[in-house]
């Protein structure tokens, strides 16, 4: 399949059970809201094969940066041109159990900025 570009707020252009594994690097640290974020979640579990892998890093509330800069949302910050959504541990446990086994999330810092590694699988 050959994509250039696609809306990820609309259902992803993948079929069920597609991939064995979805990586993001700070992709749900867009502008999302909390709404948005979690139909993100629901569609990656989708688009995964049975006990397929999601595998992400989230910007972490332990972040330098968070609460800084001008509130524009629930966690999103607009800084340096920039809108950041920062979550805590139990935010993100919180869009994961529906759809998925948390296996690990741990804390990890990627100078500058301070991550949750998180790493579930298919329900």
């Amino acid at each position: 399949m050959h994509l250039s570009h696609f809306e990820a707020r609309q259902t992803l252009p993948f079929d069920s059970s597609y991939f064995d594994a979805v990586y993001s690097h700070m992709f749900y640290n867009m502008r999302f809201t909390d709404v948005e974020l979690s139909y993100l979640f629901k569609e990656s579990n989708r688009a995964l094969k049975n006990n397929g892998l999601l595998y992400f890093l989230f910007r972490s509330d332990k972040d330098v940066l968070y609460n800084k800069g001008k509130k524009i949302g629930s966690n999103i910050y607009e800084i340096n041109d920039f809108q950041i959504r920062f979550s805590t541990k139990e935010q993100i446990e919180s869009y994961l159990t529906i759809y998925f086994e948390i296996k690990d999330i741990e804390e990890s810092y990627e100078e500058p900025v301070s991550l949750y590694l998180v790493f579930c699988n298919k329900k």
